[in-house]
């Protein structure tokens, strides 16, 4: 009876061993969802500037992705920024294993991996339409108004639902607030912003201080979107 006792132990333990080897095993730290804002001028003023391609959604929709997934919405600076809907999506992590253990391990972690690559592909083309649809629009508004635009942007990263997410807001424009009823160059009054909220500028004319439209936050400089893109 020891004996038989002694065996059924022993066997139950390589099963044990087994099945954690075989099987992917979460992170102890389960990573954090991001919610990314993109403010996008379309003034007429800033057509010199970056200008946002699908190429660009593309790219965006991978590296929210791989950093853990989450919400993405788009809004326009434009002459009247609060007269508008933002255009929003959910964007789906993408789970991938390392590639450790044994051969065994490693060819069914790798076939995985595939599998959830190939998945998560699959959905960017109509990513790209829809966001391209709403958001991709000729740079011909008269006036810029960034006042509203980044009081759309808070209100929208203030949101309880993501307390605890990774909190982004990119914004591509000349950072010139230029309202009606003439051009010229109106003062911004300081929208403010959770602290955690990373705050990244693309396009910014070098005569505008970022401090103070930010003046809590160290907000980065990029001259290209994909550069901002690679950063969040």
């Amino acid at each position: 009876m020891k004996k038989f006792t002694q065996t059924l132990g022993t066997s139950l333990l390589i099963a044990l061993t087994f099945s954690c080897a075989t099987s992917p095993q979460k992170e102890t730290n389960e990573e954090k969802k991001n919610v990314v804002v993109l403010l996008y001028d379309i003034s007429a003023s800033n057509d010199e500037f970056a200008v946002l391609k699908p190429e660009h959604l593309e790219q965006l929709y991978r590296q929210i992705g791989i950093k853990g997934g989450g919400t993405f919405y788009g809004f326009h600076i434009k002459t009247f920024s609060l007269k508008q809907d933002a255009f929003t999506a959910e964007i789906p992590k993408l789970e991938i294993y390392e590639l450790k253990g044994s051969t065994y391990v490693i060819k069914n972690r790798r076939i995985r991996n595939n599998k959830a690559t190939e998945d998560f592909e699959e959905n960017i083309p109509d990513f790209v339409h829809k966001a391209a649809n709403r958001l991709i629009v000729a740079k011909n508004e008269g006036f810029t108004d960034i006042q509203n635009a980044l009081w759309l942007a808070s209100n929208t990263l203030k949101q309880q639902t993501y307390t605890n997410y990774n909190k982004h807001l990119i914004m591509v424009s000349d950072c010139i607030n230029d309202l009606p009823p003439r051009d010229g160059r109106d003062p911004i009054n300081v929208i403010e912003f959770p602290l955690d909220v990373k705050i990244i500028v693309v396009g910014q004319n070098p005569h505008v201080d970022i401090f103070e439209i930010f003046p809590k936050h160290n907000a980065e400089n990029f001259t290209s979107i994909e550069q901002a893109i690679n950063h969040i």
